[in-house]
């Protein structure tokens, strides 16, 4: 994964103190939007994708490998 991504997942972890998911469900019950949390919440999700996105295709190229072998 790049490592910038992995940078900014730590730092929204470390910032907000709890785990996507819980933050997912803070941003979506709020009756008040915070712009910046909403800001931070579009980042996340997107860094988040792009990791499950760089994992499938890391996995699919390993996968590659051994059949050509």
């Amino acid at each position: 994964m790049l490592t910038i991504e992995k940078e900014k997942l730590k730092l929204f972890r470390i910032r907000y103190r709890i785990s996507f998911k819980e933050f997912e469900k803070k941003i979506n019950s709020s009756k008040k939007e915070i712009f910046s949390e909403w800001d931070d919440y579009m980042e996340w999700k997107a860094c988040i994708n792009m990791k499950k996105k760089y994992e499938a295709e890391k996995k699919d190229i390993g996968n590659r490998k051994r059949i050509t072998k």
